[in-house]
């Protein structure tokens, strides 16, 4: 049977020794007002009183309350003791124990089941909200019972930041705390609670101690279809939980993020570009604009403007154009570079319009001024957009990209890092190992630079002017016998690329890295 499912011949509230069980609310209340019970210990007072007045052994009870994990009896124990003590006075006869048999919920004399009444299959499903394209639930996390109360705040800590940076980032519709924490008691049916939110996605975990430390298990689920778009085991080290905040939400939001955007470009696959709606069309517009080439720049660009003329405020798909435009400026293959770089700030600032506190549109806008040459404002703005949401992978990149170029190669250094992090699985990493790999080389740290060049190409799909720039910095960084490879190739293959391109506006490349640069140029005969 499934718990919380009204049904018309099955009476699924229980009036007991003053005490009101609501299966289908999730409900207990008592004579001072709602009993708060952790999710397994509701689930074992449900399952109890389906059965009541029957013995139900301990094997049938683990596999009821605990169905898809192992756990031992003295789980069953801590939850029955528990729920005794939920039950104040009246709970241990109510809740007995039948030696070597298993447990009875002896209600004989107090019980009432009350009957619900016939709800017609029409008004049931009205209730349940459509699912919301872009929208996804942070559910509490399971706790193990034999986690410290203050440890499971410290959980709870977690899916509050998770839930607010995911907020802050105004790329979703993500459902608020108060919603989530009141649906904690079926936090274990990810697609129950998804489709009680109307949302597309549910993050869902739980928490087991490990020795000295905690394993925390985190599944991303798509509500449509109960698969798991991605999951993890986490450990976290019980002694350090006070530092340890920060870098658990990152690595959870970079997931989410990253499983979010696979699952959604999958789907937007399928569908005809006649029949998209602008989620569908933004995400078409996101797997085109990551391979990098003259066409499927321009698909990109279409499939951005569509998106933004079926949903004339959607922010982020204004920003990915601008940034398509961008792109498009500082491609060697574009004709009118000029009128593509206007474009950029012209939609930018649209962007910025329509929702300044975005970090995509600060993003977008940071971008733009930097191709009309005003890097300064650029970084205002990049760091404007990190500063709305700490979780913002592209602000970081952004400043990376700035201070690799013009500032201090330490911060661009942090900045990268973060935003690996937070975008592990970014189709444009190749430009985030270039950017760490020009500050290595504003540092002095040669081996570091020809590390990060040549993991900024080590891909099939790496596009030459990446490769060129590679080249460069590996002859700066003294290894020019295989700076000299790159671009034999080149030269073999009559690729179009502008060998002089980092030193000419809008990078007009500083520090002690433009004269290594240079002098490479001479060296590898460019």
């Amino acid at each position: 049977m499934s718990l919380g499912v009204a049904q018309a011949d099955n009476g699924q509230v229980f009036r007991f020794d003053g005490f009101t069980l609501d299966l289908q609310r999730g409900r207990l209340s008592g004579p001072a007002g709602d009993v708060t019970l952790r999710p397994k210990v509701f689930a074992l007072l449900a399952y109890l009183a389906q059965h009541a007045g029957r013995v139900v052994p301990k094997a049938e009870l683990l596999d009821a309350v605990w169905p898809d994990v192992t756990v031992t009896e003295e789980s069953l124990s801590q939850c029955v003791h528990a729920l005794r003590g939920a039950l104040g006075a009246s709970g241990p006869a109510l809740v007995r124990t039948m030696s070597r048999r298993g447990y009875l919920l002896d209600l004989a004399a107090t019980m009432k089941p009350v009957a619900v009444a016939a709800v017609p299959t029409t008004v049931v499903d009205a209730m349940i909200p459509a699912m919301r394209q872009g929208s996804i639930a942070v559910m509490p996390f399971e706790m193990s019972l034999q986690i410290p109360v203050h440890d499971q705040l410290w959980f709870d800590g977690v899916v509050n930041d998770v839930i607010s940076q995911l907020a802050r980032l105004r790329g979703f519709d993500v459902i608020a705390r108060g919603s989530t924490f009141a649906l904690r008691h079926i936090a274990s049916d990810p697609v129950r609670a998804g489709q009680r939110l109307g949302v597309a996605y549910v993050l869902a975990g739980a928490v087991t101690p490990r020795g000295t430390s905690f394993a925390l298990q985190v599944d991303l689920v798509r509500v449509e279809t109960g698969a798991i778009v991605w999951t993890d085991e986490i450990g976290v080290d019980q002694a350090k939980l006070l530092g340890l905040v920060g870098d658990l939400t990152d690595r959870i939001i970079g997931a989410v993020l990253s499983g979010i955007t696979t699952s959604e470009r999958n789907r937007a696959r399928l569908v005809p570009d006649q029949s998209l709606t602008a989620w569908q069309a933004y995400h078409r517009g996101l797997e085109a604009f990551a391979t990098y080439s003259d066409v499927t720049l321009l698909q990109a660009c279409a499939y951005f403007e569509h998106a933004t003329k079926l949903d004339p405020g959607f922010v982020r798909a204004y920003a990915g154009l601008s940034e398509c435009h961008a792109t498009l400026a500082r491609a060697p293959f574009c004709m009118d570079k000029k009128s593509r770089a206007d474009a950029a700030l012209r939609v930018a600032e649209r962007a910025i319009l329509r929702d300044e506190s975005a970090p995509s549109a600060q993003f977008a806008y940071a971008h733009a001024r930097w191709l009309h040459g005003h890097p300064d404002v650029g970084l205002v703005h990049a760091q404007q957009s990190v500063a709305l949401s700490p979780s913002f992978a592209e602000g970081f990149a952004e400043i990376g990209f700035y201070e690799s170029l013009y500032g201090d190669p330490d911060k661009a250094l942090a900045s990268l890092a973060r935003t690996e992090v937070l975008n592990p699985f970014s189709p444009f990493i190749d430009s985030v190992n270039i950017d760490r790999a020009l500050a290595h080389l504003q540092k002095n740290n040669l081996e570091e630079a020809a590390i990060c060049a040549l993991a900024a190409i080590n891909r099939r799909e790496s596009y030459p002017q990446m490769q060129l720039t590679a080249a460069l910095i590996l002859a700066a960084a003294g290894r020019l016998h295989e700076a000299r490879r790159i671009v034999a190739t080149f030269r073999y293959r009559k690729e179009d690329y502008d060998a002089i391109k980092i030193f000419k506006p809008p990078f007009s490349l500083c520090g002690p890295a433009k004269d290594r640069l240079q002098r490479a140029l001479e060296e590898i005969g460019l």
